[in-house]
């Protein structure tokens, strides 16, 4: 994964309420690499998975959704982030489909050898988001951390949403999510 993305998750982690005990599961050693890397870098996948399983096991699922929704909209914001979407915001307006619709390009400039996402729209409030051939060390632990990531989208877009598993293979590596909003 992209430096960038994976600090942005560590100052979240480090401005959570569980902080303390969160940090003291990760290691400095894996918190120090994770700081030491410049921001185009690629961070290994494994010290990102360290960092969200370290949440879930320090402090449970909910921190860990809490931790990604507030880690999108502040990712959302960085550097990295914000002339793609201000841009993309600008030519198509504000809506959990144009948010969701870029969601797998934004995926494949931040994650490398993490599978592949699609998106296709279901209807006017809604859309199926599929991730292929994605093999994280912990299967539950990741798709915690990816609905976070899309209540994210839905707090930008100032709407309420669910996001449900209506297909899952981790064998295979294949999630297919329906997310709606209102």
């Amino acid at each position: 994964m992209r430096t960038s993305f994976v600090k942005e998750m560590l100052i979240e982690v480090e401005a959570d309420v569980a902080h303390a005990a969160i940090l003291a599961r990760l290691g400095d050693d894996t918190a120090g690499r994770i700081r030491a890397e410049t921001p185009v870098a690629w961070v290994d996948a494994a010290d990102f998975e360290a960092l969200v399983a370290a949440v879930v096991d320090a402090a449970g699922d909910d921190a860990l959704h809490r931790i990604s929704r507030r880690h999108f909209l502040r990712f959302r914001d960085s550097p990295f982030m914000k002339a793609t979407i201000d841009a993309m915001v600008r030519i198509f307006g504000l809506t959990p489909h144009t948010v969701l619709k870029n969601l797998p390009r934004g995926r494949g400039s931040l994650v490398k050898d993490g599978g592949f996402a699609t998106y296709d729209k279901v209807d006017d409030t809604s859309c199926r988001l599929t991730l292929r051939e994605f093999h994280p060390s912990r299967w539950a632990v990741a798709l915690v951390n990816l609905t976070g990531t899309w209540h994210g989208v839905f707090d930008i877009c100032h709407v309420q949403g669910t996001i449900t598993v209506e297909r899952e293979d981790a064998v295979a590596g294949n999630v297919d999510f329906i997310v709606r909003w209102r």
